[in-house]
């Protein structure tokens, strides 16, 4: 059976997901993809991450060690090829450079805020993994600030961070009222 290297940075971060979703993959490293950027993104359907390319930005992301089968249930989850695309990525991992598949999310999908149970599980992810979360929180305020353009309010993008971090679910909704 092959084995291929997956880098994930959104939900796939999460060791329990993956372990469900993923049997038998291995984790492989923690490490970083250079010149992308990390966004939340809506559809319709679809509230997550994605990760487009952006010159001097850079996303962390863990690294696992896939089978083909495994590949095949996180195309399904990932709503591959309508949803995302998949592109071959250079992963600096612990000082050396590897290459990894990475699923990038359409280009034409909308800015948005996630779900409050996606963000707890990246959120996870993160904490599982040893990663900053210093990126996934710059990312919620960028998306945060570009929803309240969109709306033309102008409250602080760090109201929705505490919010975020210290909520129940009860402040999660009063939030989104607010917004």
């Amino acid at each position: 059976m092959s084995k291929r290297l997956y880098a994930a940075y959104g939900s796939n971060l999460n060791i329990q997901q993956m372990a469900s979703r993923c049997p038998g993959a291995k984790l492989y490293g923690t490490g970083v993809i250079e010149n992308f950027e990390l966004q939340f993104k809506v559809s319709l359907t679809v509230r997550s991450l994605r990760s487009p390319p952006k010159d001097g930005a850079s996303v962390p992301v863990a690294v696992w060690e896939i089978s083909k089968r495994n590949e095949q249930a996180l195309d399904r989850y990932e709503g591959y090829p309508s949803h995302y695309f998949k592109q071959d990525v250079p992963v600096q991992l612990d000082g050396k450079e590897v290459t990894a598949m990475v699923y990038v999310m359409n280009l034409k999908m909308d800015f948005g805020l996630p779900a409050p149970y996606y963000y707890d599980v990246v959120r996870e992810g993160y904490e599982d993994c040893g990663l900053d979360p210093a990126a996934l929180e710059q990312a919620l305020r960028r998306e945060y600030r570009a929803v309240l353009r969109l709306i033309g309010r102008t409250k602080s993008p760090s109201f929705v961070l505490k919010a975020m971090q210290n909520r129940t679910r009860t402040n999660w909704r009063k939030m989104t009222i607010r917004i």
